[in-house]
């Protein structure tokens, strides 16, 4: 038997030591006791030693198939199923049937071969395994806990809390280690939630009644790239590549019927996927609608990316819906926002997120495609470039490159570039202090904590300014949980990220940094690699708008609202011992200037975003 499960959908396991040691209709009246109202817990599978459940009725649909002694449970969708064997076609169809089928011909080694957006869950009764495993860039989150008489698994703590009848803790030491921001390296990393460990990006758990092992099948470690050595090949040759490869991985991204939606900014990232999944419709003979952010508020200081969204007007199988969010702003939804995340920071413009998610509802798509994730791949910034070259005292063509890059850059002095892209990172390795961000937002006794417990820096200073390095680290990010945090399912639409792609990731932190800045451009390859598919205007760009462009005035109509949010909060609160209460009450006494060069634009940015998120996520645990 094989089961589905909805993007808003979650399910739980657990595996037990002694046969029947749980019965299913305990576990199930648990759940339905912390349910919303009109939802249900609904059985997958009782077996002796395993007990598999969704957390809503009717988000789970069984799938016939022949195989009798397997069950499969996955959130989420696949992206290569034309490439597998038994896979139905199209990313949003039955993927646990994708897995059940590959296990039943391969075994767990091939469910290695899995690409996309998932997590599953997937019990064999024959060897008495439980199989769970992630995908390459950790999109959907999956923890486990593992108790005296079993192991329990689900894809949010706060479900498995529930399911495991364990009270919702918050875990101080890993808070201070990595659970502000990111994960902790290795094959499982602690959680902020007490007794609950989460299984990281590209690994696989085999969960036995006496046995839990845990195995990595994929690493941006792992790929092979150029380091500091230059590359053979012509860089067009990379260019080409480059090209079939983002083409190749938007297609795997769209649904094979219905609506297709995407995010376009008007930046370089969200424009390229737009521009492709345009082109790859256009053959099929159907339409693309995009989605784009426009001010509500005008103001004079404001630029405006409306010129550059517009640019693909005209276009005969495109249709442009322009979103608003009239009185959303930054504040909006913090507890609700706050239940549905593993990390406690998460973009200040989610409200933004939320709309586009509503569009795309109203519109009839389950799905949209985004650009996040560019970075590692086609639209890498080459930051390690300037001190490759350096370090290859290719001095002649890095000054080539820095005039070349005055000219293009808008505003940009010679000094600057040269601090920028040369000094500052070449100074950056003896630097040892933490994000700033961090030191504004947690209480100093907090912040000591936080920042001794900081991993120490690369020491091999060769191998951090190739580019192969770089773009690892920022493979590596985007495993992050705060990148998927507020986007992946929360508002009832499912983010594809076609960027987030094995391939493209490989390719990158193979490919030479000369074929990544070039002329003067950073991002060089993915602007050559998509002539004549994006507009002009977009492909030489050297500027960007932040998102949301009028947020600092609906930033400003709520800060009211977010002194009240604080106002209560006594201080010996104690989430007053983790964030800066008095700071943030003192930064929320003054509006937030539009200059973005002016004293208090940072902190409405990011720091009183950072911290009330904080303070919201702080508020989820039983003791707080």
């Amino acid at each position: 038997m094989s089961f589905t499960t909805s993007v808003r959908s979650e399910f739980a396991a657990v595996v037990t030591k002694a046969a029947d040691h749980f019965d299913h209709r305990d576990l199930l009246a648990r759940l339905d006791r912390n349910l919303e109202a009109g939802n249900s817990a609904y059985l997958i599978i009782s077996d002796p030693h395993c007990v598999m459940l969704a957390a809503r009725r009717g988000a789970v649909h069984p799938a016939k198939n022949t195989l009798d002694q397997a069950f499969c449970a996955m959130s989420g969708s696949l992206h290569n199923t034309r490439d597998l064997p038994f896979a139905e076609c199209g990313p949003l169809s039955d993927p646990s049937s994708t897995a059940l089928n590959l296990f039943r011909s391969g075994g767990a080694a091939a469910l290695e071969r899995l690409e996309g957006q998932f997590a599953y869950a997937l019990w064999d009764a024959r060897s008495r395994t439980l199989f769970c495993g992630r995908d390459h860039f950790g999109r959907n989150p999956l923890f486990f806990h593992q108790a005296p008489d079993a192991t329990f698994v689900a894809t949010s703590p706060r479900l498995l809390a529930r399911f495991a009848g364990i009270p919702l803790r918050l875990d101080r030491v890993q808070l201070t280690q990595s659970g502000l921001m990111k994960e902790r390296g290795g094959m499982t990393h602690g959680t902020t939630f007490h007794g609950i460990q989460g299984l990281s990006a590209a690994c696989i758990a085999q969960v036995k009644p006496n046995e839990f092992t845990v195995r990595q099948y994929w690493s941006p470690g792992s790929v092979r790239g150029v380091g500091l050595r230059r590359g053979t090949r012509a860089i067009e040759d990379y260019w080409d590549e480059c090209r079939d490869l983002m083409f190749a991985a938007v297609e795997k991204c769209l649904p094979k019927t219905g609506p297709v939606i995407t995010l376009l900014s008007g930046g370089l990232d969200s424009s390229a996927i737009t521009a492709m999944a345009m082109q790859v419709l256009k053959r099929q003979n159907r339409e693309l609608v995009s989605l784009s952010a426009i001010p509500e508020f005008a103001h004079p200081d404001q630029r405006s990316e409306r010129e550059f969204m517009e640019q693909f007007a005209g276009f005969q199988n495109l249709r442009q819906i322009f979103v608003t969010a009239p009185e959303r702003g930054p504040f909006d939804d913090l507890e609700k926002m706050a239940a549905g995340v593993q990390c406690p920071l998460w973009s200040s413009r989610h409200f933004m997120y939320q709309a586009f998610a509503q569009a795309a509802n109203a519109q009839g798509a389950s799905a949209i495609l985004d650009g996040i994730g560019g970075e590692i791949g086609p639209t890498n910034p080459a930051s390690a470039a300037f001190p490759q070259w350096a370090m290859q005292g290719r001095w002649v063509h890095l000054t080539r490159e820095l005039v070349a890059m005055k000219k293009v850059s808008e505003g940009s002095s010679m000094a600057s570039l040269f601090r920028s892209r040369l000094a500052r990172p070449l100074l950056k390795p003896w630097a040892n202090q933490a994000p700033d961000l961090m030191k504004r937002i947690l209480h100093p006794s907090f912040y000591s904590d936080y920042a001794r417990a900081q991993p120490k820096r690369q020491r091999d200073i060769l191998y951090r300014f190739s580019q192969s390095h770089a773009t690892r680290r920022h493979v590596a990010h985007s495993q992050n949980p705060s990148r998927n945090s507020f986007t992946d399912g929360l508002f009832g639409a499912q983010f594809m990220y076609p960027f987030l792609d094995k391939s493209l990731a490989e390719f990158a932190i193979s490919a030479p940094v000369d074929a990544m800045v070039k002329d003067g451009y950073a991002r060089h390859m993915v602007r050559r690699s998509l002539d004549g598919v994006l507009p002009k205007a977009i492909q030489w760009r050297t500027s960007k708008a932040p998102f949301s462009t009028d947020y600092v005035s609906r930033y400003n109509r709520q800060r009211s609202a977010a002194q009240d949010y604080v106002s209560d909060l006594r201080n010996d609160d104690p989430a007053a011992h983790i964030v800066d209460i008095q700071r943030l009450r003192q930064i929320l006494t003054r509006d937030m200037p539009h200059d973005p060069a002016a004293a208090g634009y940072f902190d409405g940015s990011h720091v009183v975003p950072g911290a009330l998120s904080t303070l919201a996520f702080l508020r989820e645990f039983d003791e707080l």
